[in-house]
């Protein structure tokens, strides 16, 4: 898989999530203090990195899983109603940690068949999507911790948007100038 795609889509993502920083930071400072406990968020994100995983466990190439295709959809299935309906608990911010465990893949896979140092920015980003995965699914308290510490206000706010902004420019411009 070609990095350019990759970076220009993770940086238009980025610039998706943080652009609402810059423009709307009391409502998004409301809307980010809310959303631990968002059930629908979480019941939303945990769908999503159920179905991510589950395809790619399904496209592994592992012998007991393709002998159990059907099988193994259905077990994939029951997990996400058990974590549906037994883990509720701050399921938004755990769900969001599973989606940045997951998400690394492709830009990690991208960024081994590029040739250029320039990779290693892409390389160092998914990096520490795991390690802020990994932070979120095993603390999720965490999430709350960081809202209230970097935006209390709405020119921290903007700031941490603007950097956000800042960084997915930086991927884009990646993506078009030096991924080719």
């Amino acid at each position: 898989m070609n990095l350019s795609p990759i970076a220009v889509l993770t940086g238009l993502i980025l610039g998706t999530i943080f652009l609402p920083l810059v423009l709307l930071p009391q409502p998004v400072m409301r809307g980010l203090r809310a959303f631990p406990r968002s059930l629908w968020a979480g019941r939303i994100l945990a769908t999503i990195a159920m179905f991510w995983i589950t395809w790619i466990v399904m496209h592994a190439g592992i012998n007991w899983v393709e002998d159990h295709h059907t099988l193994s959809w259905l077990l994939a299935l029951a997990g996400w109603l058990l974590i549906i309906l037994f883990m509720d608990e701050l399921l938004a911010v755990r769900a969001l940690g599973g989606i940045l465990l997951i998400a690394p893949l492709p830009i990690l896979d991208a960024a081994f068949m590029n040739d250029g140092a320039a990779r290693l920015v892409m390389t160092v980003l998914a990096y520490i999507m795991v390690l802020q995965g990994i932070a979120l699914v095993w603390s999720p308290y965490l999430f709350r911790q960081v809202v209230e510490r970097h935006l209390t206000s709405s020119g921290r706010c903007r700031l941490v948007g603007a950097a956000g902004v800042l960084l997915a420019l930086l991927l884009v411009l990646l993506g078009l100038l030096i991924y080719r």
